[in-house]
């Protein structure tokens, strides 16, 4: 499994949701959220993450590719191991293509699916509190292509009340993009409730040892260490907590055996 060499973090670096784009030792990482090449120095491959919302797309599929010959190389060694677009299927607005059912979504992922298949392209269908785990499992299993599999994100399914454990059991067979996101559960301060907050990798609620281990052992499995810290005062403090956090969440992972 390709682990740690990229980092995407949720905060959107400002608050008028500037991208950016900043270097953490062999780490690449982009903060926009949108867009990101997994890079790690010491690696002999690459992964190509771009992510979308909405309706996947066969020139998504074609975009995606072309990018192929632009990734950088320090070694000619160097190969690529994988080219992904992960989806959701839901997103904060209110439209037909926005917020489709299960069954909208195959229809439209049948429609491309040879586009993804015939360009090399696997599309990952990340999980969120809009369906239940094994309604997404069920979908990907319906598809039956090797194209198509899992974003499994280790915090969204809280919202559906699903916890991390029973998320990783369901959906770590079918997982072809790992999202590592710690968090932690606090009271709010007038005792009547709980908040859900992002945290440093190694430092909340989640069990990493305990998830990677349940990730298939070979190369098709890629994974981000995925950030949701809290905004701070500034840009610049927000920006420096996050650097402090990818660092921290780096060197926690490789500690794990992450490599």
């Amino acid at each position: 499994m390709i682990v740690n060499p990229g980092i995407m973090s949720s905060s959107k670096c400002a608050a008028n949701d500037v991208p950016r784009t900043h270097e953490s030792g062999s780490v690449a990482a982009s903060c926009s959220g949108f867009t990101l090449a997994l890079r790690d120095p010491s690696a002999a491959s690459f992964a190509l993450v771009t992510s979308l919302k909405g309706r996947p797309s066969a020139r998504a599929a074609r975009s995606v590719c072309a990018s192929r010959p632009r990734i950088p190389s320090r070694r000619t060694s160097f190969g690529l191991s994988g080219i992904f677009i992960k989806t959701v299927a839901s997103a904060q607005t209110f439209t037909v293509e926005s917020q489709p059912s299960l069954e909208q979504a195959e229809q439209w992922i049948r429609e491309v699916l040879p586009e993804f298949e015939s360009n090399g392209v696997t599309l990952g269908l990340e999980n969120y509190e809009k369906h239940p785990c094994f309604a997404l499992a069920s979908l990907v299993r319906r598809l039956d292509s090797r194209r198509v599999g899992i974003c499994l994100d280790t915090v969204n399914s809280l919202g559906a009340l699903e916890p991390p454990e029973d998320v990783v059991k369901t959906l770590a067979p079918l997982t072809v993009n790992l999202h590592v996101k710690d968090f932690v559960i606090e009271r709010v301060p007038y005792k009547m409730g709980f908040a859900v907050s992002g945290a440093p990798a190694g430092s909340g609620r989640l069990d990493i040892p305990w998830l990677l281990k349940q990730m298939r052992s070979d190369d098709s499995v890629s994974a981000i260490l995925e950030q949701w810290p809290p905004p701070k005062e500034s840009v610049e403090a927000t920006i420096a907590m996050e650097q402090e956090w990818a660092e921290q969440g780096v060197q926690y992972l490789r500690s794990c055996g992450c490599s």
